[in-house]
């Protein structure tokens, strides 16, 4: 399966004029370093500058982790991933069948993790919560002077 989400992505990076790329993943843990990759493969065709493809490898991963973590699979056990350009960046859409944000504590100051968003928050222009009928999309926009 691992093979044939590749080719998808390697078809897609070939196609002139392509205005965004969806990609369904596994609601798995091993979902999420193979997303980073890939995600690296198709904002890397697209020549995106190497800071701005790092800051988009950790949001994209934050964001997978959180629709593992905290969202729920679709019917087929997915959730997906959404790249879009933008003139001046990029915007990520993670989507998952969960109901949407729930408020959590803060993590505390010897916690390990729950600081995902906090970063997400930090490193992007803008980022939001979305509900939809089939369940919630997390999106992020990152900016960059060059794009």
């Amino acid at each position: 399966m691992v093979a044939r989400q590749d080719l998808r992505v390697k078809e897609a990076i070939e196609v002139a004029g392509c205005l965004s790329v969806q990609m369904s993943f596994l609601h798995a843990h091993a979902s999420v370093p193979l997303a980073r990759a890939l995600i690296r493969r198709v904002v890397g065709a697209w020549e995106f500058d190497r800071p701005l493809v790092q800051d988009i490898e950790l949001v994209a991963s934050e964001l997978c982790t959180n629709a593992v973590l905290h969202g729920a699979a679709s019917c087929l056990g997915c959730f997906d991933v959404r790249l879009a350009p933008q003139p001046r960046g990029l915007r990520i859409e993670v989507t998952d069948a969960g109901p949407g944000p729930v408020d959590r504590p803060a993590p505390s100051a010897l916690a390990e993790n729950g600081r995902g968003l906090l970063l997400v928050s930090r490193m992007c222009e803008s980022w939001g919560v979305d509900a939809t009928s089939d369940g919630t999309v997390v999106w992020a926009e990152l900016r960059t002077d060059a794009a």
